[in-house]
């Protein structure tokens, strides 16, 4: 697979991801494929309070056990941790990402166009529709 090209088939096990993550409850803010231009691998951007609150190890297991959650109808759809980054809430990038997700207004999935944000040159950034937060259960 062409490392400099975000293919159907990721975007797709990044979806998948992200479902089986609000399926277990995960505190996900926002989602995002990103490549920098000094990167040679797109990357799945995750922003999560849980980050701040029980740290990135945490993160880590939760998204791990959602990855073994996950059904790939394709092996180019598998998403691996070594792909993922995780943000807090508060990180700059996070923030901006949120700007741009409330644009979207709940689009299926959303490119950027490249630009040079605090670290660097971007190739090129999808964004998942914004993360619904699941509902408690009306008290009886």
């Amino acid at each position: 697979m062409d490392k400099g090209l975000l293919v159907r088939e990721q975007v797709a096990g990044g979806q998948k991801l992200v479902e089986q993550l609000v399926k277990n409850g995960f505190p996900l803010t926002a989602a995002f494929w990103r490549k920098t231009d000094d990167d040679s691998r797109w990357r799945l951007y995750l922003v999560t309070p849980l980050v701040e609150e029980r740290g990135p190890f945490e993160a880590y297991r939760q998204i791990q056990a959602a990855i073994d959650g996950c059904r790939w109808a394709d092996p180019a759809e598998a998403i691996d941790t070594s792909m993922i980054h995780t943000l807090h809430t508060g990180h700059t990038l996070a923030k901006l990402i949120g700007f741009y997700s409330r644009g979207a207004a709940g689009r299926a999935g959303t490119w950027t166009d490249a630009e040079w944000v605090r670290d660097g040159a971007v190739s090129g950034t999808y964004l998942y529709a914004p993360v619904p937060t699941p509902t408690a259960a009306p008290a009886s």
